[in-house]
């Protein structure tokens, strides 16, 4: 006799129907993000980075700290423009997570070459090292072999990229960065679709229009799963 429940059949119906419409809005959502959304301006760059720093600092090095305080960050630069609290739109804080992307795989590219190996401590240095701020990123930028800037404007050697954030930012900002991983670029992106979802659910979202019958059956919806 098996020791696992049969699942109705009315369940399943339902579970089927839910994990196909799952696969099928991400895979729109894919397509969605790469082919519509665009990366802000590095004025909205720097500005709306230097607003996701002050909360990470809040929920990570504040009294009221939480153990991911990347991801409560990342959500709450969306929360605060959802409830009119920011001085920046929606379209701004989406345009940041496309904008922190590229700057990540640009400081990849530009110190690349000072590390023998690229495994996942690399890739977590890169990830977090926007988190460093302009004056920093800007001299790992000016470190690719190409630059235009003085050699010296740039780091020599790995060793100088780490304890560049240890000498301009501290301990805490330096075993953040240095010491991941903190998953910055996805935790940026899974806020980002969360927020996008509220919208809909919510209305905000102009181009979204439910009929009665859909707002009635929308009860039990979760879209904080992820």
């Amino acid at each position: 006799m098996s020791s696992t429940a049969e699942i109705p059949g009315e369940f399943q119906k339902f579970a089927k129907a839910h994990l196909l419409a799952k696969s099928a809005f991400n895979c729109a959502y894919r397509h969605f993000w790469q082919s519509e959304v665009k990366p802000c301006s590095d004025e909205t760059g720097w500005k709306l980075l230097e607003a996701f720093r002050k909360e990470i600092a809040r929920f990570l090095f504040g009294p009221n700290r939480h153990e991911q305080g990347v991801k409560s960050a990342a959500w709450e630069i969306f929360r605060l423009e959802l409830v009119g609290k920011a001085d920046y739109s929606f379209e701004d804080i989406v345009g940041f997570v496309q904008w922190y992307q590229l700057l990540k795989d640009q400081i990849s590219e530009a110190i690349g070459h000072m590390y023998e190996f690229h495994g996942d401590s690399f890739s977590d240095l890169v990830d977090s090292y926007p988190l460093a701020g302009p004056e920093l990123v800007k001299r790992a930028l000016a470190s690719h072999p190409q630059s235009d800037r003085p050699r010296r404007e740039g780091y020599l050697d790995e060793r100088e990229v780490e304890e560049a954030v240890l000498e301009k930012l501290g301990s805490q900002w330096h075993n953040l960065i240095c010491r991941g991983p903190n998953y910055v670029k996805n935790r940026l992106g899974l806020a980002c679709r969360k927020c996008y979802l509220h919208r809909i659910l919510t209305g905000l979202d102009e181009q979204t229009v439910w009929t009665q019958e859909e707002r009635s059956a929308l009860n039990f919806v979760c879209h904080y799963e992820e």
